[in-house]
């Protein structure tokens, strides 16, 4: 016998078709797990947190590509995903945003989007492309400190760590923003 209904539900953000749809779907998959949702109820509920563009994905979807929770989730990411190019392009010109993300949510979204691009790149050169953007994107005083230490730093994960350590150092984590320029 299925749990009973619960008066708390969880549920993600609704989803209008900007942003991260892989991200989107982990987070109702979550959802779906804290809910004690079947995938029949799943797939019921997942249409209702569309909106806008993803809504309009989600209605011109064939009914046979809406079977299974699966097989949804899988075209409205074939519809949403950007083209392999798109991704590359948003990969290379990705900012770091100090004043609304974290160094851990931007180094995540480097990771998707280079992911998303389709590169054909063995682990190394993944890793490697990963840290040079991630340095590239850093204020001018901490990209000098990591391409100095750029020989250890194997892994994006390196890369983050050495950056949150030289930022905590500085007590630049939290006190960093973007300088001003003059007004003339």
């Amino acid at each position: 016998m299925a749990d009973p209904p619960s008066r708390y539900t969880s549920l993600p953000a609704r989803y209008n078709g900007t942003g991260n749809f892989s991200e989107w779907s982990q987070r109702f998959r979550i959802c779906c797990t804290a809910n004690n949702w079947t995938d029949a109820q799943a797939l019921t509920r997942l249409p209702t947190l569309f909106e806008d563009a993803a809504l309009a994905v989600w209605l011109g979807i064939r009914d046979d590509q809406k079977a299974d929770l699966q097989t949804a989730l899988n075209a409205m990411q074939r519809e949403l995903a950007p083209e392999e190019s798109v991704a590359f392009d948003m990969f290379s010109t990705r900012a770091w945003k100090p004043e609304s993300e974290s160094l851990d949510t931007f180094a995540y979204s480097l990771r998707q989007l280079l992911e998303a691009s389709q590169l054909n790149l063995n682990e190394a050169a993944r890793e490697s492309l990963l840290v040079s953007r991630f340095i590239a994107a850093m204020p001018s005083t901490l990209q000098s400190d990591l391409r100095k230490q750029r020989v250890t730093l194997q892994n994006l994960k390196d890369a983050l760590r050495t950056a949150k350590r030289n930022y905590s150092i500085d007590g630049s984590l939290i006190a960093w923003t973007p300088k001003e320029t003059a007004k003339v």
